[in-house]
């Protein structure tokens, strides 16, 4: 245990010194002595640490906006529609278990930005933990978003 521990830190310290870039380490349940499923974070961004987020679960009405706001830039992108229920979301993690983490790799070449989408990575992700109970729902509904209202990030 002291050897996978040291290279994660090996690992992480090599990632952090060599780029800038947003890292995640994920223990799965069989890796962990307590069975227990651990899941951190860091942000390569200066201005997101100490924020810690939460949107609370609610019932929304037909007709209902979601207010889709830049997750860098606080700038307002537009609005799509709510569905009727939504979940607790406490920073990447929401009331069922589901956690999203996402890692920086700058953007590929072969992915062209939308500059007409509307939904940037941020927003994609914390949608995706409002309205899904499992990871394959979250994945059916960041896909179903973006195909739908475009994508308006390059490689996050």
């Amino acid at each position: 245990m002291n050897k996978i521990l040291s290279l994660a830190c090996l690992f992480i310290f090599m990632a952090a010194t060599s780029a800038l870039a947003c890292t995640n380490l994920i223990v799965g349940k069989k890796a962990s002595t307590t069975g227990a499923v651990m899941c951190t974070y860091s942000a390569d961004s200066y201005g997101h640490f100490a924020q810690l987020h939460f949107i609370p679960a609610a019932k929304h009405q037909p007709g209902d906006m979601y207010e889709i706001y830049d997750y860098d830039s606080n700038e307002h992108r537009g609005s799509i529609p709510e569905v009727a229920e939504t979940y607790n979301v406490v920073g990447h993690i929401n009331e069922h278990k589901v956690s999203i983490m996402e890692t920086t790799f700058g953007g590929r070449h072969e992915v062209e930005l939308d500059s007409c989408g509307l939904i940037d990575y941020g927003s994609l992700m914390y949608l995706g933990l409002m309205r899904a109970k499992t990871a394959r729902e979250a994945i059916k509904v960041m896909t179903t978003l973006a195909e739908t209202y475009g994508y308006a990030s390059e490689g996050e």
